[in-house]
């Protein structure tokens, strides 16, 4: 039976110490639904992957103007971490794949 959600998490404090620490009580999760989805159609991996996107941006506080350095940096850090997690969570290999920067019929992705 096929799960239809994964959770994204991030920490809530957005500290590089939290985001370290997986054990952490300040961990914020968001379920992404996918069962309506197909995972191995590429249409179905890359709206899968903008959902994943859109949680992880939810789930670290959303991203803040890039002239607060500080806070981009630590949103960065988060949203890699959540977006990280997600992916191997899901173990999807298109959407892995797509994560990866590679597409369907590149070599790389074809010889995994």
């Amino acid at each position: 039976m096929r799960k239809s959600l994964i959770a994204v998490a991030a920490f809530a404090c957005l500290s590089t110490a939290a985001i370290a620490a997986p054990n952490s009580d300040d961990r914020m999760a968001l379920e992404v639904p996918y069962a309506d989805l197909n995972l191995d159609h590429p249409a179905g991996a890359q709206v899968m992957l903008q959902r994943i996107k859109f949680a992880a941006q939810r789930v670290c506080g959303g991203r803040p103007d890039m002239v607060d350095l500080r806070g981009f940096t630590l949103f960065k850090r988060c949203f890699h971490a959540a977006m990280d997690n997600a992916v191997a969570q899901l173990n999807a290999p298109l959407v892995t794949a797509l994560y990866n920067g590679r597409a369907p019929g590149d070599p790389r992705f074809a010889s995994r």
